[in-house]
């Protein structure tokens, strides 16, 4: 027997090995699950991005159009805000009806045109060109005011609820 016949029969003997022992087979069978991890991962994540892209453009859409300006306001006060912010207007009387959805009581007093307070205690009732009293949850109540264009601040004067962000502004075209 010479060396090449020997070297031959020697890789014969350790493929007959490998395959009764299975260890190519096992090694084959392993690379295919790995293969077929990665491939499962990868459109994992493809899904998982098409989600957050869906979920990110449905929850950034605004389902309520934007307000355009009226002379009739529906405003929602709920607790320390109004809403929509900021109100539109258009010049003449305006007609707001006011909705408390909050908690606690509010009012709604407007303000002369320019006129701007951070506090109720900056209050001056020369400043106030028309009010609702105060309002307690769940019911409506309506004011009418004859306004020019400008912008006019409305706030809530109950004892720190305009510190708490109970305003909002009025824009009137």
């Amino acid at each position: 027997m010479n060396a090449a016949q020997s070297r031959n029969d020697r890789r014969k003997q350790q493929l007959a090995a490998r395959r009764r022992s299975g260890s190519a087979a096992s090694i084959r069978a392993r690379k295919k699950r790995q293969r077929t991890i990665l491939r499962a991962t990868g459109l994992g994540v493809v899904v998982v991005a098409i989600l957050v892209v869906v979920l990110v453009v449905a929850l950034g859409s605004d389902p309520v159009p934007p307000p355009t300006a009226s002379h009739d306001i529906k405003v929602v006060s709920g607790d320390f805000e109004y809403s929509p912010d900021p109100l539109l207007g258009l010049a003449g009387q305006i007609n707001f009806t006011l909705t408390n959805k909050g908690l606690v009581g509010h009012n709604f007093v407007v303000l002369k045109q320019g006129t701007r307070i951070s506090s109720a205690t900056e209050f001056d009732p020369s400043m106030e060109l028309g009010r609702i009293d105060s309002l307690a949850p769940g019911y409506d109540a309506s004011l009418s005011v004859d306004l020019e264009p400008g912008t006019y601040q409305i706030v809530c004067l109950i004892p720190n609820h305009l510190e708490q962000g109970s305003t909002v502004d009025l824009i009137v075209s």
